[in-house]
């Protein structure tokens, strides 16, 4: 894996949320402020294409990238955007067992509003 590769991932790793591709450009660009932007778009897509990295499409925003690359879904809050990983372990079970056939993968965004908006609703 290259130097640069290697960065990208670790700060996705290292970040607390599910990073869009400029917010892995600012924090690799504070640890290597020659990395260009059109190299950490370039790699990320690489990184997916290679089972490094997952890309979670967010409808209506930029795409964010998850280094957990197994089987999970996402929960995206309306308010604030923040993206949360679940895990229905049946699900593609379920799922093929109602279209009777296997199927390969599948995305599926779940929208809600989190505990924390919603306890800061009335702020």
């Amino acid at each position: 894996m290259t130097k640069n590769r290697k960065l990208i991932l670790k700060v996705i790793k290292n970040s607390k949320g599910h990073l869009t591709a400029d917010e892995v450009f600012e924090a690799a660009r504070y640890e290597n402020p020659s990395i260009a932007r059109g190299t950490v778009y370039r790699n990320l897509g690489l990184m997916v294409e290679e089972g490094h990295l997952r890309k979670v499409p967010v409808i209506g925003g930029p795409d964010r990238y998850d280094d957990r690359t197994e089987a999970h879904q996402h929960m995206i809050c309306a308010r604030c955007g923040a993206i949360s990983d679940v895990k229905f372990d049946t699900l593609k079970e379920k799922i093929e067992q109602s279209i009777g056939t296997d199927i390969l993968s599948f995305e599926m965004q779940i929208n809600y509003i989190c505990p924390k908006c919603r306890e800061h609703k009335g702020a």
